[in-house]
């Protein structure tokens, strides 16, 4: 097989189950395509890209509308940006595998254009603690209001870190290998923050627990589970799925999805 048609059926089936009930129209498209477009390695690439989005959007008209997602009441309709459809649960979606990690193994560290640190879990309990109730958006269209998390505010535990005046993006680095870029400017936003708690409970690995990062305004691929560490650099250098189709920013409300590859 080739390897952008395997990595590439694989995001197409990667949602849970119980959300995905009939994958195989994807992988049957996706093998066409292939099967047109084998001669040249890049127009692969970009057409597989090109179905795997097509799919999504089917499967999720098709298979999930009504009794996992439902269409905003008119009372928070204001709340809900352009094509997003309101999760009844909380959905888990997932590409490769779940890390797990105790809270005893968990660290965080910081590097680049940034005072070399590590923090233990320790060391984020010994922070402000606060609440927050935020809006979570989801690139796959759907969204749940309301969400409950304790954790750290981005703006408290910067005070521990000395960062370069010339430092302007972020890579957020994860366990397993994961990594989603930020600028700096969307990271210090006074309303995000690292969660370890969500509706009373210990974060879940499924969720990115044992922490991950909360970044409300932006779709939530970069509020990036299972966060271990902070790269500061000075220009932008695009993470797993901005290299692979998504939008460099992922704005909600302007539906910044996908990159202009689609």
């Amino acid at each position: 097989m080739h390897p952008c048609l395997e990595v590439i059926l694989r995001i197409a089936v990667s949602y849970q189950k119980e959300l995905v009930e009939s994958p195989k129209p994807c992988r049957e498209k996706l093998k066409a395509d292939y099967s047109l477009l084998q001669s040249s390695d890049f127009q692969v690439e970009v057409a597989l890209k090109r179905s795997t989005v097509n799919c999504q959007l089917n499967v999720e008209r098709e298979s999930m509308q009504g009794k996992f997602f439902r269409k905003p009441e008119s009372e928070n309709s204001d709340r809900v940006p352009p094509g997003q459809y309101l999760a009844n649960g909380f959905p888990v979606l997932t590409y490769g595998d779940t890390p797990s990690v105790s809270i005893e193994s968990w660290e965080l560290k910081v590097w680049g254009l940034a005072k070399p640190k590590t923090f233990t879990w320790s060391d984020f309990q010994a922070m402000p603690q606060s609440n927050f109730t935020a809006d979570f958006h989801c690139v796959t269209r759907w969204s749940k209001l309301d969400v409950q998390w304790t954790g750290v505010k981005v703006t408290d535990f910067m005070n521990y870190v000395e960062v370069d005046r010339s430092a302007g993006h972020i890579v957020e680095h994860c366990y397993g290998d994961y990594t989603t870029n930020i600028a700096i400017d969307d990271f210090l936003r006074e309303e995000n923050f690292f969660a370890h708690t969500v509706f009373g409970e210990p974060l879940s690995p499924d969720h990115g627990g044992p922490m991950r990062l909360v970044v409300p305004h932006l779709y939530a691929w970069k509020s990036a589970k299972w966060i271990n560490g902070l790269e500061f650099t000075e220009t932008e250098q695009l993470g797993f799925w901005e290299r692979n189709g998504y939008h460099r920013r992922g704005e909600p409300w302007a539906e910044e999805r996908y990159s202009g590859l689609f």
